[in-house]
């Protein structure tokens, strides 16, 4: 696989221990690449202002920034990243939708393959509901 056809992902979590799972189970799946980590928004909107990655996997509930507000500064300065909301919280789906994330992932989903979900919603073949 050329470097070019790689996912470019940022993981944001104030969890070091889930951003430190996420990216073992990432780092395994040939075709993405972990490009950052970001323990709240605002460290993410940093690291994305920089070099903006493919797909955000971002954590709703965190501290300073949280994800919603995160969500809605990426879709407006950066339309082309895909933002994929993971939480614990299923009842936050209609507001993380309104923020405009592309798709909502409960975390702990055993039917759920995070790294077809990636791939999936960077080449839009998912509905924004998981």
């Amino acid at each position: 696989m050329n470097l070019e056809d790689r996912i470019n992902v940022l993981i944001v979590d104030d969890h070091r221990k889930t951003r430190r799972a996420l990216i073992a189970l990432l780092t395994s799946a040939e075709n993405i690449q972990i490009v950052g980590e970001a323990s709240d928004g605002a460290e993410a909107l940093a690291r994305i202002q920089m070099d903006p990655p493919h797909v955000v996997l971002m954590d709703l509930q965190m501290p300073t920034v949280d994800g919603f507000q995160a969500t809605q500064v990426i879709k407006k300065k950066w339309p082309e990243v895909k933002v994929i909301a993971l939480t614990q919280f299923p009842g936050y789906r209609e507001a993380a939708i309104a923020a405009g994330t592309d798709y909502f992932l409960l975390k702990g989903d055993r039917h759920a393959s995070i790294q077809e979900i990636i791939h999936n919603v960077l080449h839009e073949t998912l509905t924004k509901e998981g």
